[in-house]
């Protein structure tokens, strides 16, 4: 059976997410997905699976590295990313280290978001990689590609986030699992029984509105006011396509 699965997900949790977890579910439900991670930044914004409004929700985490953002997926146990960050930004390999330690998934979110990223040799401790991401190419319009790329030369598992900070951004990118049952999503994805899919990329005046809802929640005006910009130029590049 195939499930629709969008793994890379933020709720309003996040610093800058924009939407609750019954909005984020109900547009889920409204795009055919079976479930949602919630991957909020730095934090497990849920502890449990659950089900709400017809859709699973998975308890997830984007955590900050010093070689990017991964994700943490199917951790049996939440854990505490605030001691990930006792001297600062944790390496990667302690992030994923930890991940593994909960039984989790250890996946390198849009690695090429910036095009001169330096991946190391973290693929050798890494499980998957997020091939499909649809706010990726703000930066570089062949980040996916270049994720593909680096997937396939490391044999690592491909996956699809929309990385959506609203609900109007769900299932913009999403993966297909194939797996018996519910019971077996885990394993299936584990054992690479599943695909990215790219549907869309997200306008950037939805990156606009949600790093203006950070640069608010700061109080300063100077950063509202490069907030109020920031909407401006993305809306401009949307208009005229560049």
């Amino acid at each position: 059976m195939e499930y629709k699965i969008d793994f890379h997900v933020h709720s309003e949790a996040s610093p800058d997410g924009l939407s609750s977890l019954d909005e984020l579910s109900i547009a889920a439900k409204s795009r055919g997905l079976y479930a949602i991670a919630i991957t909020d930044h730095n934090r497990f914004t849920i502890a449990e699976p659950e089900i709400r409004n017809g859709v699973l929700m998975l308890p997830a985490c984007e955590i900050s590295t010093k070689s990017g953002h991964i994700l943490a997926l199917f951790c049996k146990h939440t854990f505490d990313i605030d001691f990930l960050n006792t001297d600062g930004l944790p390496t990667a390999e302690t992030a994923i280290n930890e991940i593994h330690r909960n039984g989790g998934l250890a996946v390198i979110a849009h690695p090429f978001e910036k095009r001169d990223w330096i991946p190391g040799s973290i693929h050798n401790l890494l499980d998957g990689a997020e091939t499909a991401n649809s706010r990726a190419f703000f930066n570089n319009h062949l980040a996916n590609d270049m994720a593909s790329s680096y997937a396939a030369a490391h044999d690592l598992i491909s996956f699809g986030g929309s990385d959506a900070h609203s609900a109007y951004e769900i299932g913009n990118s999403y993966t297909i699992v194939d797996a018996k049952d519910v019971s077996s999503i885990r394993d299936s994805v584990a054992a690479g029984r599943c695909h990215a899919v790219f549907v869309r990329n997200t306008p950037r005046i939805r990156k606009g509105l949600s790093q203006f809802k950070k640069a608010k929640n700061s109080h300063n005006l100077y950063k509202i006011l490069r907030g109020m910009a920031y909407i401006l130029y993305c809306t401009l590049r949307d208009i005229f396509g560049i």
